[in-house]
């Protein structure tokens, strides 16, 4: 059966997060979408996925922690396994 699509009005309650959040984790890639006629609309088993993708277990490495030993974003991106964008966004994030 095919996925239950989302409205970013529903990804955004489902995150609680902004709009911009939202366009954030979709244009870096972290969150998929489909546009459907003129709508962009997200998968729910998108949401899962962005979420497990995020659960840290205790001791596991993140942006975070691998920026506080003085890591560039490159090191990080390569040593996480994640797009250099959204690594760059999220030390962005936390400078600001």
């Amino acid at each position: 059966m095919a996925d239950q699509l989302l409205s970013v009005n529903e990804a955004i309650k489902a995150l609680k997060t902004s709009r911009r959040t939202i366009y954030t984790y979709i244009n870096s890639g972290e969150l998929r979408s489909i546009m459907v006629g003129s709508r962009r609309r997200i998968p729910a088993s998108a949401i899962d996925d962005f979420i497990n993708a995020r659960v840290v277990a205790p001791g596991e490495r993140t942006v975070d922690s691998l920026a506080a030993e003085g890591k560039s974003a490159l090191q990080i991106a390569r040593q996480l396994g994640m797009p250099l964008g959204a690594v760059k966004k999220r030390l962005e994030a936390v400078s600001a």
